[in-house]
């Protein structure tokens, strides 16, 4: 019973922000000429940082944002990075693998791997060629947690912050992060945001979701 409540406010919530986004869109729409990767972390760590399950809101919030003809994927990761939506142009198809895909989300991993995802989501220079505005939108709780070992965890985190992050800088990508409560380790977070030139925000429901993604991806 708890569950059906559960999805029925979600769905809800769901409603009211998709019809928000309809009114702000018709006023503001955002740029097709976009690519937009989208990283979500499903680490074990995300049951205590994104304790609502935010990310589930989120894809779907982005999956009715992103416009028709924008280019658009969607990896989630823990230990490792994996593709539940094909990087593709964004169509009735593609939406409605994202709409499937959102519904499947949990926090099924061990570790968290954020420069792992970065990396296999990353952008090269011909995707710099095609013109399009290059974004990434990643949504964790940036505590970077590659194995039991602290010093391992530590050199993850220097990679994570200089030559990964320089690739994306290299090619004028920005990566947007968003943490899902006050949890995540917003030092982290924000440092990805700033050597990008992104956006950090902390969302804490799904109302504030949208205003960030807009705002993000509103160049």
């Amino acid at each position: 019973m708890f569950k059906f409540h559960a999805i029925r406010s979600v769905s809800a919530t769901l409603f009211i922000i998709v019809m928000g986004f309809s009114q702000a869109a018709m006023s503001q729409p955002l740029s097709n000429q976009m690519d937009i990767r989208v990283l979500i972390d499903v680490s074990g760590s995300m049951k205590k940082t994104d304790p609502n399950n935010l990310r589930i809101p989120a894809l779907q919030v982005l999956t009715q944002l992103l416009p028709i003809g924008s280019k658009a994927g969607v990896w989630q990761f823990a230990n490792t990075p994996k593709i539940i939506v094909p990087h593709g142009v964004v169509n009735t198809q593609w939406q409605q693998q994202a709409s499937i895909a959102a519904q499947k989300i949990s926090s099924i991993g061990q570790f968290t791997d954020i420069g792992a995802a970065l990396q296999a989501a990353s952008f090269n220079a011909q995707d710099q060629k095609q013109g399009r505005q290059l974004h990434i939108i990643l949504l964790t709780d940036g505590m970077v947690d590659v194995s039991k070992d602290d010093a391992q965890n530590k050199r993850a985190r220097t990679a994570l912050l200089n030559p990964i992050l320089q690739q994306y800088i290299n090619v004028g990508a920005r990566v947007h992060t968003v943490g899902l409560s006050h949890k995540a380790d917003k030092t982290t977070l924000s440092a990805i945001a700033r050597a990008t030139d992104g956006l950090f925000e902390v969302a804490v429901d799904a109302d504030q979701l949208l205003d960030i993604f807009l705002r993000a991806l509103d160049n």
